[in-house]
C-alpha cells in the first residue's frame, strides 16, 4: 500500500485525486471531486463556485464534474480575511 507524502508548504491548495482522470490529466465526465482544502489553519468557513456559480456537494459528498471550467475555493478566516484557490478543470469525455 501506499499512504500519501505530507506536502511541507504550509500554503492551502486543493488536492484533486487521479481517480477519474485521463490520461492527459483531464478529467472523465461524471468524475468525483471532494470538496476539501488542505492546511486551512485559521479558516472559518470555505465557499465553493465553479464557473461563477455557488456548488456544494452531493449526498455522497462529493461534487460530479460535468463540463470544463473554474473551481474555485474561498477561505474565509478567523481575522475577516478571505483567501480564493483556483484551479482550472478540463473534462474530457473519450
Amino acid at each position: 500500500f501506499m499512504t500519501k507524502k505530507r506536502s511541507t508548504s504550509e500554503l492551502p491548495y486543493i488536492h484533486m485525486d487521479s481517480e477519474g482522470r485521463n490520461e492527459d490529466g483531464t478529467f472523465k465526465k461524471g468524475a468525483k471531486l471532494p470538496l476539501k482544502v488542505y492546511n486551512t489553519k485559521g479558516v472559518e468557513e470555505i465557499i465553493w463556485k465553479f464557473n461563477g456559480q455557488t456548488i456544494t456537494s452531493g449526498p455522497d459528498l462529493y461534487y460530479r464534474l460535468e463540463s470544463s471550467g473554474t473551481m474555485e475555493a474561498h477561505l474565509l478566516r478567523n481575522d475577516g480575511s478571505e483567501d480564493v484557490i483556483i484551479r482550472e478543470i478540463r473534462v474530457y469525455d473519450n
